[in-house]
């Protein structure tokens, strides 16, 4: 997917120079805390996630029925939005799940993106988050091989198809 977007332009590669970092050492520091640290306590602060993420899916849609235009203009809150990029990442490392509507929600509110360019963003983005957790996992010997490269294939068959129906529709 991530290939296509940029083919395509949608991908903001000077957000993703600084926010790339963030992201990866939020990762990497989420997932090591998972495997580490807090993996008993993960049962209960599932949930929590779970309701912010269905909290920022109503109000996606909820802007999408409304019809609000997207925005054209920078906001002033970048920074804002670099410190969401680090603690997403965090989340991704730790619980996974929604990612990418959170880097969308991200783009579009902080950095006023347009829809397109904030998916290819988010894609690259939540590319390099992938990539902190793998890091940790690799390194903790934790990966089910036989397991993991066949969901590799279909995810990015998925990827490939989902991103060729944004791009075209």
């Amino acid at each position: 997917a991530l290939t296509r977007y940029a083919r395509h332009g949608s991908v903001r590669w000077t957000l993703l120079a600084v926010a790339g970092p963030l992201a990866f050492a939020g990762s990497l520091a989420g997932t090591l805390g998972y495997l580490e640290v807090v993996k008993h306590a993960a049962p209960v602060i599932r949930p929590v996630f779970a309701v912010c993420f269905l909290a920022l899916a109503a109000h996606q849609a909820w802007r999408v029925l409304r019809g609000a235009p997207e925005p054209t203009a920078p906001r002033p809150w970048p920074r804002v939005g670099l410190v969401f990029v680090g603690l997403i990442g965090l989340y991704d490392g730790f619980v996974g799940p929604g990612t990418g509507m959170f880097l969308f929600w991200a783009f579009t509110t902080w950095f006023a993106l347009p829809a397109l360019e904030a998916t290819g963003t988010t894609k690259a983005v939540n590319a390099i988050t992938n990539l902190g957790s793998l890091t940790a996992f690799v390194s903790s010997g934790s990966i089910l091989w036989r397991l993991a490269l066949p969901m590799a294939a279909v995810n990015l068959a998925g990827g490939w198809l989902g991103a060729r129906t944004a791009i075209r529709r």
